[in-house]
């Protein structure tokens, strides 16, 4: 049994890793109960595009809990460039109230995602989307499984969003022991 329960869990994981879809999703079926997103830190910068141009984005870091039990699913790192996203989803971003991936499905935007890497990291090469060095709200000794990957819009071809999220490496322990019956998370 035990290692069904292993295997199980390295689906899972290999499912958030690698999912182009909404992240969130997978997150709140795991959680088996609401998510919330809380915003930790937001501002408004200046990046170079590469061609010499610059443009404006916002830098956010947030974190995914569990709203009852306040257990942190994710920690999250995001660039937003209102310049190539949809008009109503920078102001949305803004107000701080929701997830992206939560304004864009309210919204209904059509959109794509490319993951530009996933896997383990150890916690010594943590970033953030600026490729500065970060400590996460988990401090954990253990590799910490992460998902890196770029949101493009219909009217442009440039990402309007790049995310690196970071899932909690106790994440499906902390779920298994939660919920004693797994079955009532679905049953209601």
């Amino acid at each position: 049994m035990e290692r069904l329960v292993a295997i199980y869990k390295d689906v899972i994981y290999q499912l958030l890793l690698t999912s182009n879809g909404r992240t969130t999703d997978i997150l709140e079926v795991l959680a088996g109960d609401e998510i919330e997103l809380l915003v930790v830190d937001q501002v408004a910068d200046h990046v170079n595009l590469g061609d010499g141009q610059l443009t404006q984005c916002l830098i956010r870091e947030s974190y995914i809990i569990i709203k009852k039990s306040e257990f942190i699913l994710s920690h999250n790192f995001a660039r937003v460039y209102p310049d190539f996203t949809p008009t109503g989803l920078h102001a949305k971003i803004k107000e701080k109230e929701q997830g992206i991936g939560s304004s864009m499905k309210t919204m209904e935007i059509p959109s794509t995602r490319r993951i530009l890497a996933s896997g383990w990291r150890k916690g010594s090469t943590i970033v953030d989307v600026q490729k500065k060095s970060r400590q996460l709200i988990f401090n954990s000794n253990d590799p910490v499984p992460f998902k890196e990957y770029e949101v493009r819009f219909e009217q442009n071809g440039h990402p309007g969003i790049h995310l690196i999220e970071y899932f909690n490496p106790d994440l499906l322990n902390a779920l298994e022991i939660a919920v004693e019956n797994p079955m009532e998370m679905y049953i209601k």
